[in-house]
């Protein structure tokens, strides 16, 4: 980008804020972790009950 002039002021270019920050994770975080809980949940499902195995974690305890 570079920098702008107005009337013979040099601007900074423009940054990311703290809103920027915010909206990226409430946009694009937060739906990200949602699918991959349904992935985690089906996965979940079809180890258990279609192939009767166990599935991550669980398998230390089983």
């Amino acid at each position: 980008m570079g920098r702008k002039t107005v009337k013979g002021v040099h601007l900074p270019p423009p940054r990311p804020t703290r809103w920027a920050l915010y909206y990226l994770l409430l946009y694009l975080g937060l739906p990200l972790v949602g699918l991959l809980a349904l992935l985690d949940l089906a996965l979940y499902l079809l180890f258990t009950n279609l192939l009767g195995r166990c599935y991550g974690i669980f398998c230390l305890f089983g």
